[in-house]
């Protein structure tokens, strides 16, 4: 690829030194010329200084003998590139609904681009970034793990040697339901072959992409062909209540589901218990702050809504807003004393009447702490 206002060197094979040689430019597969040089001397080689401004591939090069009018052309057509074009949008269309929460990104390919500058944002302006790609070889692009009933925003520009191009007009979309399994949990606690952990042990994982409760097995073999314990109603990251028996190995791994489907295992990890029991478990790891999805979502007219809190002596709230951040629902007010607590809302205002169907958002507030989450309603 040749560039605009750069210099390149024309080489030929000369039969001869004597005599002077025409040089001429064609940016249309021959179809129109330009003169380069219209006398040099006939010595293999030529500096094309000052290249056009114009964007072509199909550029060719072509030299004549002054003396008898002997031409050749260059066999293999290349690009002189002057300006760098922003690539056109393909997919997903602007304006789409319901797309999937997973969706292939793509583009036309610009002229002279050797990567893609891509960004996707759930806010006209980009502050809010979900991804940002500086160089991105292709003209598409695979992503998931995106929230469900969301309105995101993307734009992409072109990257070559000579700059970045602006970016295309920002499209947006909305996706629809899930459209993906969870991403898959990781165990935290008891560690790999922990021993002597108590014979009612907190078991503790890390949140799942897209998760809307777990599934969790306890075994006594590796191959879970001897399962003691397997729920699928889990609505939380840690779970204690079973009591199992003393001095007694066990294998235990973690799934993540949503409305989709069901993610994989997590890896399995042995524990053994010892004798005793425990009432808080001062082994387990502490608590973060999180607030969990809402399940199910959508819903009608009943979720439940989940959280975990670090310090429980410290006042907390949990309000419904609509997307005009108006209050809908004060859910939960005062100082928790507990490390889990699951609410569940009814579709109810203030004022005990019913919601219209639509997106909700709920934010969880304690301290320094806050955390949003989307719902839909669905009637």
């Amino acid at each position: 690829m040749w560039l605009f206002g750069l210099s390149r060197e024309i080489k030929w094979k000369a039969k001869g030194t004597t005599g002077n040689v025409k040089l001429e430019f064609s940016s249309n597969l021959g179809q129109d010329w330009t003169v380069i040089a219209s006398s040099t001397p006939n010595d293999g080689s030529y500096v094309w200084s000052n290249m056009p401004s114009i964007n072509s591939q199909n550029c060719l090069v072509r030299i004549t003998l002054l003396t008898n009018n002997h031409s050749d052309t260059s066999f293999t057509p290349f690009t002189v590139l002057g300006f760098l074009d922003a690539p056109q949008a393909i997919a997903p269309a602007n304006g789409a609904v319901g797309a999937p929460t997973n969706p292939q990104f793509s583009w036309q390919a610009a002229l002279g681009a050797t990567g893609y500058h891509f960004q996707l944002a759930l806010d006209e302006d980009f502050d809010i970034l979900v991804r940002d790609i500086t160089n991105h070889p292709t003209p598409s692009y695979q992503t998931s793990g995106l929230n469900p009933f969301t309105t995101y925003f993307w734009r992409v520009a072109s990257v070559a040697d000579i700059g970045v191009s602006h970016f295309f007009e920002t499209q947006s979309f909305i996706t629809g339901v899930v459209s993906e399994v969870p991403s898959l949990p990781q165990l935290v606690s008891p560690a790999n072959f922990a021993s002597a952990q108590p014979m009612n042990p907190l078991l503790v994982w890390n949140a799942a992409s897209l998760a809307l409760r777990y599934r969790l097995q306890i075994a006594r073999d590796q191959y879970y062909s001897n399962v003691v314990f397997d729920n699928d109603q889990i609505m939380e990251t840690s779970f204690s209540g079973i009591m199992l028996l003393a001095n007694t190995s066990y294998y235990w791994r973690v799934a993540a589901i949503n409305d989709f489907g069901t993610s994989n295992f997590s890896t399995s990890r042995r524990f053994s218990t010892g004798s005793s029991v425990s009432a808080e478990d001062e082994q387990a790891p502490p608590v973060a702050n999180k607030l969990m999805p809402n399940y199910p979502n959508p819903f009608n007219p009943h979720t439940t809504i989940s959280f975990s809190l670090s310090k429980t002596n410290i006042p907390a709230s949990l309000i419904i807003y609509n997307t005009k951040g108006q209050v809908v629902k004060n859910l939960y007010s005062g100082t928790p004393n507990t490390t889990h607590m699951s609410l569940v809302w009814d579709g109810l205002d203030e004022y005990k009447q019913p919601v219209s169907s639509g997106i909700y958002l709920y934010r969880l507030i304690s301290g320094d702490f806050s955390e949003t989450r989307k719902m839909l309603l669905a009637k």
